[in-house]
């Protein structure tokens, strides 16, 4: 793919943690600071300062939401806070996040709790519902309209409501096993799993599930990578060997070179 520089500014963007993010409509970006700048938004054309925040310090992690609308920031030592991206202004403040996912089809947050429930939150940061953790860390998380699916260490992976957090179905792996990752399927409304046991080792299994009920649709052994991603709104799946298959089929459909 070609690129091209279309700009080149001066900000106060530190290495390290995440700590520059672009809106989706490419038309601003914010950049967090360890130390004395705090968190900033520039315009993405001219790179212009909009705001900043100096008071906002170790910043670890920035993330502009699906909409737009919200700047996320993670700290080393405080509370983590959303801001709007507009004005920089908090718009809300958590303690004790350890990790945060935001819906791409409906106005929420899941904010995932250090050793506590996962609390489920609308757009204006009001609290929808707490959600019991099964176990003691999460291994991944996928949104799909309405629901949301949550795979735990050495746990089921459970799916949910956004409307009320009540639990729609769940599966369990068994036999010392568990969903090493998770995706929805846009285009066959399809949740997938890379199920992988961790008591014995071996090939990790491409499973798809109904989005609905969680009824298993296929299951499909795809080796020994040493990492897997899903990519293109869920329906390919690319291993480290640089194979393509078809999320809803395991079919191959192409090979990518990565060296």
């Amino acid at each position: 793919m070609h690129q091209k520089r279309i700009g080149e500014f001066e900000t106060t963007l530190d290495g390290g943690g995440q700590r520059l993010a672009v809106s989706h409509d490419g038309r601003r970006f914010a950049v967090g600071a360890w130390e004395d700048h705090g968190i900033a938004l520039y315009d993405a054309e001219n790179g212009i300062e909009i705001w900043r925040r100096k008071d906002l310090n170790q910043v670890q992690v920035v993330r502009i939401s699906e909409d737009d609308r919200c700047v996320q920031c993670e700290f080393e030592n405080s509370p983590h806070q959303t801001l709007s991206l507009s004005t920089g202004q908090a718009l809300g403040a958590f303690r004790g996040v350890a990790d945060f996912w935001e819906s791409r089809y409906d106005s929420v947050v899941v904010f995932e709790e250090s050793e506590r429930d996962y609390r489920l939150m609308n757009e204006e940061n009001e609290l929808i519902a707490n959600l019991p953790r099964q176990t003691f860390a999460c291994l991944d998380f996928a949104f799909a309209p309405q629901k949301f699916c949550i795979s735990e260490s050495t746990g089921a992976i459970r799916c949910f409501n956004v409307t009320n957090g009540v639990q729609l179905w769940r599966y369990d792996p068994g036999n010392g096993s568990h969903a090493i990752g998770l995706t929805y399927n846009e285009l066959a409304d399809e949740v997938a799993a890379i199920v992988w046991s961790y008591e014995e080792g071996g090939p990790c299994y491409l499973k798809t599930f109904d989005a609905d009920n969680g009824r298993v649709k296929a299951t499909l052994n795809v080796g020994q990578p040493h990492e897997l991603a899903f990519c293109c709104a869920g329906s390919l799946l690319v291993t480290s060997d640089g194979k393509l298959r078809e999320t809803a089929t395991g079919d191959d459909c192409g090979m990518l070179k990565f060296f």
